[in-house]
């Protein structure tokens, strides 16, 4: 695992390196802010560190089918289609140009969320290399209590169902078409309820608060088709170490974007079947390599709740001032 971490890292290096050798688009906006390369708010995975525009809201449709293969009776299912593994609806709100709020509710573990994101850093040239956003989020696990539902969660008070996250994501604009983040996150859970014994007989409970790390790229093919891909890294040994094969592996993500004036649609494929944070950091059974893979879209569509006002540059000349009289 170490020396995939160190190939990984060199080749985010090598192209963070060849972003300054490159004539980049900070060449053109000399000391102004680049604009954001990412342009959705999400990856497959996680947040891209985008901001909307001061009183525009985004309405997003999501949804995650279920295995394409790899499992008995599978095949059956349409690659996935039968069997729908997540939905998700959402609302973000650009309350500023570096202030936004948004909600979500899941389908999977009936996830209700809200988020808060603040623009801390833009990229400039010669003064900002990276735009920093600091996420924060929350959720809560909305489903029925055991004693309502027999076979699911035990919750003995109301906060055991609510969860934390505070992330950083810093992304950078290499070039005109190739664009690169990367993002530690901490995940807090108020309850957790799961176990298992390690080789010599001791129980190993998971851990309320968990450390994940995340990097994501972006390369621009057209104006309007963009691929994407990121990878989350969980550090709770919990996950990492488990001993029951196949109990957690690390979501990785492949998607294609469409982007048509204020519509957005991208197809994606993951071995996650969540697509909130709280959901596919903590549930990710399956791997690419064993066929655990899960088809995904997400639609977005943008609304102005409140028009800019253009913008009126005055020019003078001595021409246009006459003397009275």
């Amino acid at each position: 695992m170490l020396y995939r971490l160190l190939v990984a890292a060199l080749l985010l290096w090598t192209a963070w390196s060849q972003g300054y050798a490159q004539d980049t688009i900070a060449d053109i906006l000399e000391g102004n802010p680049i604009p954001n390369g990412f342009q959705q708010l999400r990856l497959v995975h996680i947040p891209s560190g985008a901001m909307l525009p001061k009183h525009q809201l985004r309405i997003q449709f999501a949804q995650r089918f279920g295995q394409m293969g790899g499992a008995p009776g599978e095949a059956n299912t349409f690659l996935g289609i039968d069997k729908p593994g997540d939905i998700q609806l959402a609302a973000d709100y650009g309350l500023s140009n570096r202030l936004g709020v948004g909600i979500a509710r899941s389908t999977h573990r009936q996830l209700a969320e809200g988020y808060l994101s603040v623009q801390v850093y833009r990229q400039k040239k010669g003064k900002h290399p990276l735009t920093l956003t600091l996420m924060q989020h929350m959720g809560v696990d909305t489903r029925p209590n055991a004693e309502e539902m027999p076979g699911l969660m035990r919750f003995g008070q109301g906060s055991h169902r609510i969860g934390y996250a505070t992330m950083l994501v810093a992304s950078r604009r290499l070039s005109q078409r190739w664009s690169l983040l990367a993002m530690p996150g901490f995940w807090h859970r108020n309850y957790v309820d799961r176990f298992y014994f390690n080789a010599q007989g001791a129980r190993v409970m998971d851990s309320h608060s968990n450390l994940v790390v995340a990097a994501g790229l972006r390369w621009q093919a057209t104006s309007c088709i963009a691929l994407v891909a990121d990878y989350v890294y969980n550090a709770n040994p919990f996950y990492s170490q488990h001993p029951v094969n196949g109990f957690y592996r690390m979501p990785l993500g492949l998607a294609a974007e469409l982007t048509s004036g204020p519509w957005r649609l991208q197809g994606h494929l993951s071995n996650a079947p969540g697509i909130s944070p709280f959901n596919h950091w903590s549930s990710s059974p399956t791997g690419w390599d064993a066929g655990g893979l899960h088809m995904g879209f997400r639609f977005t569509y943008d609304l102005w709740l409140k028009k800019p006002e253009p913008k009126v540059n005055f020019e003078w000349s001595e021409e246009e001032i006459t003397p009275e009289g």
